[in-house]
């Protein structure tokens, strides 16, 4: 499936695991885009130096966090990431890895005007 198939961000997803509750979703996103951030730059650095098996790992650790805070497209991504790492598929690591930081600056934007921070 294509990416953009898939929500930048889905408001509703939080709600869904954790309740309408404000406070937490903001306490929940925050960390969210602090991690990502850290997160995508391990997996571009990972991607410029052909490591497949670390951008697989950190594709999955946050493919599951994205999901979680509802950054569908992200992902998304991050599961196109976990296979073509697991396969050693190094060219499409890094054709992949290009699209990380501007899904990450389009969530992030999403949810800080969300959150209206």
């Amino acid at each position: 499936a294509s990416i953009n198939t898939f929500a930048i961000w889905n408001p509703s997803t939080l709600t869904e695991l954790v309740g309408d509750n404000p406070d937490i979703h903001k306490r929940l996103l925050g960390k969210f885009i602090v991690n990502a951030q850290t997160q995508v730059a391990e997996m571009i650095a990972a991607a410029h130096a052909n490591d497949t098996i670390t951008l697989g790992r950190v594709a999955h650790t946050l493919k599951s966090a994205a999901r979680s805070v509802g950054a569908l497209a992200l992902g998304e991504l991050c599961q196109q990431l976990e296979t073509a790492g697991q396969a050693g598929d190094a060219p499409a690591c890094a054709e992949l890895a290009q699209g990380l930081a501007g899904q990450l600056a389009a969530a992030s934007a999403q949810i800080h005007g969300h959150l209206g921070l």
